[in-house]
């Protein structure tokens, strides 16, 4: 099984300083956004696929501990950095609710952030209230 961004690349890209822009966000906001730095690190200019994975920590119901909620494609030439925004709607991470209404439950969403599922190892994260 391959997962999702994997792939051969003629060039290897490094990821750091992943953040989000509200550590603390209102169930009733429209976004988050997620912020990377991403280095071409090889001798090749590249495309890389940036993907953010969210897992809600907490939860009132069962939810993946991965679920990709966004991603951006993105050219590197080598040996530049670049920083890539990707926002996440607070919408994507509602739940039907043992209430039987869809809501953004309130608490810890854990954001993950790389070139796959399987490299997703930058992580930052945001509480709802």
């Amino acid at each position: 099984m391959w997962l999702f961004g994997h792939g051969l690349s003629y060039t290897t890209f490094q990821y750091t300083s992943a953040k989000v822009d509200h550590s603390r966000i209102s169930a009733k906001s429209k976004q988050v956004e997620v912020e990377v730095k991403v280095k071409n690190s090889g001798k090749v200019d590249g495309q890389e696929v940036v993907q953010v994975y969210i897992n809600d920590v907490v939860s009132s119901v069962v939810t993946p501990n991965m679920a990709l909620k966004g991603f951006a494609k993105v050219n590197i030439k080598a040996g530049q950095t670049v920083t890539v925004n990707i926002p996440i709607k607070l919408d994507d991470l509602a739940v039907w609710a043992q209430s039987g209404k869809y809501v953004v439950e309130p608490g810890v969403f854990q954001v993950l952030v790389g070139g796959s599922a399987e490299t997703a190892n930058l992580i930052t994260n945001f509480t709802v209230y």
